[in-house]
């Protein structure tokens, strides 16, 4: 029987939800691949992301999240940028991860009218993906519907490359298939991320 999902978007910061959703982030990122509890507060104070949570009732009867995403809108591509998407270590694999990825598809088209999604996938390198965890995380978005774009890039502040990939919501979005212009939304909403003040 298929785990019965709550699902839940917000845009004003909740410590309490935080709270769930951060043990969730903390499993699936590494301390150098994850955005600081400040830099995130900052961003839903500069209005800059959304959290996006799947919850799910234990034999307890207790609610407890067991899927987070931090989403941010490209206004100038009419696009959401996926900042981080993660399914509680122990449920992976149940296909928790997709019945999510369609809440937030949905949510994006028809909640914010945009016209396609965008993610930066970890990959290994110039040659593509090779290693089972990085094949593995490519399956996953492309069964989503996203598609992987050639473009490799590399940042200086973190040691892993990355690759674009791209959803259309709708027949007319105006994205480029070019990984290094897609990566220019998903920069800039890095260097807004980290900017201090307003």
């Amino acid at each position: 029987m298929a785990l019965s999902l709550e699902f839940r978007t917000i845009d004003e910061w909740d410590e309490a939800l935080w709270n769930e959703a951060e043990e969730v982030y903390e499993q699936a990122f590494p301390a150098h691949g994850r955005k600081k509890r400040a830099i995130i507060m900052g961003m839903f104070a500069r209005h800059l992301c959304r959290l996006h949570t799947a919850s799910a009732r234990g034999q307890n009867g207790q609610s407890r999240v067991v899927a987070m995403a931090i989403s941010a809108v490209a206004a100038e591509a009419n696009a959401l940028i996926i900042d981080y998407l993660a399914v509680r270590e122990n449920l992976r694999g149940q296909g928790v991860g997709r019945r999510f990825m369609d809440y937030i598809r949905q949510w994006a088209a028809e909640e914010m009218n945009l016209s396609g999604i965008l993610i930066e996938a970890e990959t290994d390198g110039d040659a593509g993906a090779t290693s089972p965890e990085t094949v593995a995380r490519i399956r996953f978005w492309q069964a989503c519907g996203f598609t992987l774009t050639d473009y490799v890039h590399h940042y200086t502040q973190v040691p892993e490359p990355y690759q674009a990939m791209v959803l259309r919501l709708r027949p007319d979005a105006n994205l480029p298939d070019d990984g290094a212009a897609l990566f220019r939304y998903i920069t800039g909403f890095h260097r807004q991320a980290y900017r201090r003040g307003t």
